[in-house]
């Protein structure tokens, strides 16, 4: 390895421990004032619309490894019906997954309304009107996972350790 690629792999890892630092104070910073129930369901519903909205112009995988990172340690500072920090990491995890793909479908320029129209080269309006049901019927899948945590937990936990 070339000294100059020697120093270019320091510079990375010291960002990325900058960037692990960070995390770790925002975490901090956010669970101190988060006390109160409704302030922890408001600062949830702001996540889920955060990743709607992010849905509308990133893919699943992107916007997951780009703010979970920052997300999972706020999360798990906060207290959501009492669950312990195995389920509250798989329930919050079921639902960012659920709030991806939500995102993703949203019109009016969710990312695969364009690959839909691509592939079954139909006017948007089309597709806008066919996936609708799909959209309502995903928003309330998920407000129940977010409001009703054990529709999330409960297959999982009855597994053999």
């Amino acid at each position: 390895m070339s000294l100059q690629h020697e120093k270019l792999a320091k510079l990375r890892y010291l960002r990325t421990l900058e960037v692990a630092k960070r995390d770790e104070l925002i975490a901090q910073a956010t669970t101190a004032y988060l006390g109160s129930y409704r302030i922890t369901m408001l600062v949830m519903a702001g996540v889920m619309v955060f990743y709607i909205i992010l849905g509308c112009v990133m893919d699943e995988m992107s916007m997951i490894l780009l703010t979970v990172p920052t997300l999972f340690p706020v999360i798990m500072g906060m207290d959501f019906f009492g669950l312990n920090v195995a389920d509250k990491a798989l329930w919050f995890g079921i639902l960012i997954l659920t709030v991806c793909e939500i995102g993703m479908i949203v019109p009016p320029v969710g990312i695969n309304l364009f690959v839909i129209q691509g592939v079954a080269q139909l006017p948007m309006q089309t597709i806008v009107r066919g996936i609708t049901p799909f959209v309502i019927a995903d928003c309330l899948r998920m407000l129940l996972l977010a409001f009703i945590p054990a529709l999330a937990t409960w297959l999982p936990s009855g597994m053999p350790s």
